[in-house]
């Protein structure tokens, strides 16, 4: 166990700080919450289908390993479509995940995303307990637990789950190093460095923080200077926080270009030409519902962040941030009227507002192209929960503090009430939405009945898992002649490489590109870019449905006299082998040991080496295997 410092070893705090040992119910509450969701998130993990992003980053991420096995040889991570843009270390430590951890491919990069999203709860937690004590901590905690939002992104997001965690983490550094300044010993500097460095290695949208430091330590060495006594040097102060950021700089700097191969080449200019060029990102100028029309990703639509964030946000956290807000300014308004050595304590708050508001704010005055919901800016939610956290343990501290004992007593009984009832209506819905939490819209904006075809419900594609599962388990109920003695070939909008992976070996399917194919058997259409509404006249075989509204359906394309061919029993001049269909029943009966087809299990092919650079050719591949006469 590691050892505590006593207090007469740690640097002088600023009032309000809460440093003190782990400990009392609080702590123990959040901990087990910690423990609790990660068992939990390792049984689900499977459930989570592949999204549109992981098969890049997989193939950057062995990019990037490759590069550096060679010494700079395989140069395929500095040119492989726009992911070179992004800092490697996350792809980076999933593919060493996938090399030597116990899983492959998807699987091994889910339980790589579902790590580092621990890391950004317990962030969260450490971070709402330093400012607001032990029971700030577990609220904020048990707030962006009972986000399904960011729950789901927590488990197969590969580059904005990795984001937020380096971001709470990076604010939590600035403070913790703010509530003890001036006092900066050189591996404190570098701890700080590192964090900013994380965050930056991921997108280049965390050079924000750079900034937040920069401004953080000024704003405190204005307040503690108008504490000091008459007759120090201010010159000599500003000159050790210069050098002191520096060295802040340069430790971030290196951390961040360390696993980035394209920044490597010129780790000075790099980052900000991927900075400018980020903040007009234009690699997907499509059209999408918003708000019951239809828009383009390039139109300026200022209010696409408020209306995500309104309708996808969990009511009690609106509630609580509302709440936050008037505190903050009750803060502000007493300032003056403080001691300046609290006075850090408030700005550490403001820091807290800072990094929530400012990046959405300046995404929409530059007239950055949104589109994808919240997702890019799922790393503020954290810091959401942590203003949630800090105002509901405010809250207790209000209705603990009532001079009257019966309206002490009954006020704290209602927050618990409250809080508990919260807490285990958002779970249910968690539950009932697993595992396409990331689609959930709140009840006040009418669920996500409301929301179909109004605006976008899984535009990352992790929908094709359950509606693969779900024409599997329809398939045998309903005609399972058919799926038993025939190879059957599904299509849709999808990276082929990604969807077998769903699906039993006398599955296959086809390549985007053939989407529309009459040779295809089923068609699975989510909802980005109407995928669903392609062979609208063919009948419906199947939904996957939450909350009334249609996340993925699947369209029978086969042809009647087809069905009918090859449903009917087979006679003795056109059947097979005795061998080879006894060999296909075992393959696929659950009477015979094996699991029923659409739990996931399937399939029992090998994962197969790392992907390709290019992928384009797979789909055909595997389409011949598939429909290749039987013996």
């Amino acid at each position: 166990m590691m050892r505590q410092q006593s207090p007469q070893q740690r640097a002088p705090r600023a009032p309000g700080f809460d440093d003190s040992p782990l400990g009392g119910w609080w702590d123990l509450a959040s901990v087990s919450a910690l423990v609790l969701f990660w068992t939990v998130g390792l049984r689900v993990i499977t459930d989570f289908g592949v999204t549109w992003d992981e098969n890049f980053h997989i193939t950057y991420g062995n990019a990037i390993l490759d590069y550096f096995e060679s010494g700079g040889a395989n140069d395929l991570a500095i040119t492989y479509r726009s992911n070179f843009l992004y800092g490697g270390a996350f792809d980076l430590l999933g593919a060493l995940v996938m090399e030597y951890g116990p899983w492959k491919a998807y699987h091994a990069w889910h339980l790589a995303v579902f790590v580092v999203a621990m890391f950004a709860y317990a962030g969260v937690w450490r971070l709402g307990r330093f400012i607001g004590g032990p029971a700030a901590g577990f609220f904020a905690l048990c707030a962006l637990v009972l986000h399904p939002v960011f729950v789901g992104h927590s488990f197969n997001n590969p580059k904005d789950l990795p984001f937020a965690a380096g971001y709470v983490w990076a604010v939590y550094g600035i403070i913790r190093v703010v509530s003890v300044y001036p006092r900066l010993p050189r591996r404190r500097l570098v701890w700080l460095g590192v964090l900013l460095g994380l965050a930056m290695s991921v997108r280049i949208a965390g050079l924000l923080t750079l900034g937040y430091c920069a401004v953080a330590l000024f704003m405190t060495l204005v307040v503690r200077r108008l504490a000091a006594p008459p007759g120090r040097p201010r010159f000599a102060e500003f000159q050790r926080l210069v050098s002191q950021l520096f060295a802040i700089t340069v430790t971030a700097w290196i951390t961040m270009v360390s696993t980035w191969p394209w920044a490597l080449r010129d780790p000075i200019r790099r980052p900000f030409v991927v900075l400018e060029r980020m903040t007009y990102f234009a690699h997907h100028d499509r059209r999408m519902p918003f708000a019951g029309r239809t828009i383009r990703v390039s139109d300026d639509t200022p209010e696409y962040l408020i209306h995500y964030f309104g309708l996808k946000t969990p009511e009690f956290l609106l509630a609580l941030c509302g709440v936050g807000a008037v505190l903050l300014v009750r803060a502000l308004m007493q300032l003056r009227r403080v001691s300046a050595q609290r006075n850090i304590h408030t700005l550490s708050y403001l820091l807290i507002w800072a990094s929530l508001l400012f990046p959405p704010a300046y995404a929409i005055a530059k007239g950055s192209h949104l589109y994808d919901g919240l997702r890019h800016f799922l790393f503020i939610i954290p810091m959401m929960a942590v203003i949630a956290g800090l105002t509901a343990a405010a809250l207790l501290d209000v209705a603990a503090s009532l001079s009257h004992t019966v309206s002490r007593r009954a006020a704290r009984v209602v927050v618990y009430a409250t809080f508990g009832g919260v807490g285990v209506w958002h779970t249910y819905w968690i539950a009932r939405l697993h595992p396409h939490e990331s689609v959930y819209f709140n009840a006040a904006s009418g669920g996500i009945g409301a929301a179909y075809e109004n605006y976008d419900l899984d535009y990352y594609g992790a929908s094709y898992n359950d509606a693969s599962k779900l024409l599997q388990r329809t398939l045998w109920q309903r005609d399972r002649s058919y799926y038993l003695n025939n190879p059957v070939l599904v299509s849709g909008c999808w990276l082929a490489s990604a969807v077998s992976e769903y699906v039993p070996q006398n599955f296959a399917v086809t390549h985007y590109r053939r989407a529309n194919s009459s040779k295809a058997d089923f068609f699975l259409g989510y909802t980005r870019s109407n995928c669903h509404k392609k062979h609208k006249e063919k009948p419906i075989y199947g939904r996957v449905q939450r909350d009334g509204g249609t996340i993925a359906l699947i369209r029978d394309l086969r042809k009647e006299q087809k069905k009918k061919r090859k449903s009917r029993k087979s006679t003795p001049s056109s059947a097979p082998d005795p061998a080879a269909r006894e060999g296909a029943a075992e393959a696929s009966d659950p009477m015979n040991g094996t699991p029923p087809p659409g739990d996931g299990r399937a399939a029992t092919r090998p994962s197969g080496p790392r992907p390709l650079p290019s992928n384009a050719n797979a789909a055909e591949r595997t389409s011949e295997q598939a429909r290749a006469p039987k013996p």
